[in-house]
C-alpha cells in the first residue's frame, strides 16, 4: 500500500503569506527563498512517489511519507518516505537538488556547485538518514526487522560526487534495483 503524499502544511503556509506579502517588504525575498527551498523539495518527493507507485512486490508493504514521530528528547524525526514489508524497513530521505552534489562524511556537510561555480553548504543527507535509522532501530528494539537507509537524488541532472559512505546515495531511477538487492539480501539471511 503506498500512501497518498499530501503538501506540507509549512508549504501552505508559505503559500498563503507570499500572496499576502508585497515584493518590496523587507522580509518578502526571505520568505521567497524559504517557499522556493520547500517547493523544490515537495517536487522532488513527488518525483520519487512515481516510482513507489510502479513497485511489485508479491508480499504485504507500506509506503509512508512525511512521517513524523518524536523522540524521548522531545525532537522531531521527519522521515521523507518509510517503506515497510515483512523482511526490512527502509528510511528514504528524498534531495532535488541541482548542481553536482559532494557529500563529505568527516565534516557531515554536504555542498552543491552550481553551474556557474558558485558552492552552497546544506546539511547532510546521509548524517540525516542515519539519525532516523538510529532512532527507528531503538524504537522497534523488540523486533528483529532491520533497518536500511538510502539517499534518493530526485533530479536527474544533479552529479553525485563522493559516494563512498556506508549509505547509498543514488538518483531515483536506481530505487527499484536498490529494493530488489535488499529483498535478495533479507531473504538469503
Amino acid at each position: 500500500m503506498v500512501a497518498i503524499r499530501k503538501k506540507p502544511l509549512k508549504l501552505l503556509w508559505l503559500e498563503a503569506l507570499m500572496r499576502r506579502l508585497l515584493k518590496d517588504d523587507v522580509e518578502y525575498h526571505y520568505y521567497q527563498e524559504q517557499y522556493r527551498r520547500l517547493d523544490a523539495g515537495f517536487a522532488g518527493e513527488q518525483k520519487v512517489d512515481r516510482v513507489w507507485h510502479e513497485l511489485i512486490y508479491p508480499n504485504t508493504f507500506f509506503v509512508l511519507h512525511n512521517l513524523c514521530l518524536m523522540n524521548t528528547a522531545q525532537h522531531l524525526h521527519q522521515i521523507d518516505t518509510l517503506f515497510i514489508c515483512p523482511h526490512f524497513m527502509l528510511v528514504v530521505e528524498i534531495k532535488n537538488i541541482h548542481g553536482r552534489l559532494e557529500f563529505d562524511q568527516h565534516t557531515h556537510q554536504c555542498t552543491r556547485t552550481r553551474v556557474d561555480g558558485t558552492v552552497e553548504g546544506f546539511p547532510n543527507a546521509l548524517t540525516q538518514t542515519e539519525r532516523h535509522m538510529e532512532f527507528l532501530k531503538n524504537l522497534i528494539t523488540s523486533y528483529s526487522l532491520p533497518v536500511e537507509g538510502a539517499v534518493v537524488i530526485a533530479n536527474p541532472s544533479t552529479i553525485i560526487v563522493n559516494s563512498t559512505s556506508t549509505l547509498p546515495i543514488f538518483h531515483a531511477s536506481g530505487l527499484h534495483k536498490y529494493l530488489q538487492s535488499l529483498f535478495k539480501n533479507t531473504l538469503k539471511n
